[in-house]
C-alpha cells in the first residue's frame, strides 16, 4: 500500500471535480464557455496553461490547493522514521519525473514544492530522499 499515491488519488480526484475548459486561446475559450454552463469570459477564472475555470470556483480550487499542501505536510510530519509516506512520496515522484533516465531530481522536488535545502536540512528527507535516489538509480 502506497499512501502517498492513495492521497494524490484523492486529492486528483476532487481537483477534476471542479469542471473546466481547456483551450490556448480567450478566444478558444469563449467558444467552449457552454460546456461547464456559462455565457460570459467574465464569468471564466484562467489558470493558466490553457486551462480555465469558472469565477465562482476559484475560492474552493485556493482552498482545496491549501488543505492538500496542510494535508501532505501532516502525512511527512507523522512518518516519524521517513521509511513510510516520506520514502514513498519521494521514490513515486522521482518515478514520475523520469529520475532513472536523467538522474535529476529537480522536476520532482519542484512538483513537491521543495528544493534541496530543505531536504538537506532535514535527516528524515534527506535519508527518504537518498533511499528513493538509490532504489530508482540502478
Amino acid at each position: 500500500m502506497n499512501q502517498y499515491k492513495e492521497m494524490l488519488t484523492r486529492h486528483y480526484e476532487e481537483f477534476y471535480s471542479i469542471p473546466k475548459v481547456f483551450a490556448f486561446t480567450e478566444e478558444g475559450a469563449e467558444r467552449k464557455l457552454k460546456e461547464i454552463g456559462l455565457s460570459s469570459m467574465d464569468e471564466l477564472a484562467h489558470l493558466g496553461g490553457g486551462i480555465f475555470i469558472r469565477t465562482t470556483d476559484v475560492p474552493r480550487l485556493k482552498e482545496m490547493s491549501t488543505r492538500f499542501r496542510r494535508e501532505q505536510q501532516e502525512a511527512i510530519d507523522a512518518d516519524k522514521s521517513g521509511d513510510g509516506f516520506v520514502y514513498q512520496m519521494f521514490y513515486t515522484m522521482l518515478e514520475g519525473h523520469d529520475f532513472c533516465f536523467t538522474l535529476d531530481a529537480e522536476d520532482a522536488l519542484e512538483a513537491l514544492d521543495m528544493t534541496m535545502e530543505d531536504i538537506e536540512s532535514n535527516p528524515k528527507l534527506k535519508r527518504a530522499f537518498e533511499r528513493a535516489k538509490r532504489k530508482l538509480a540502478w
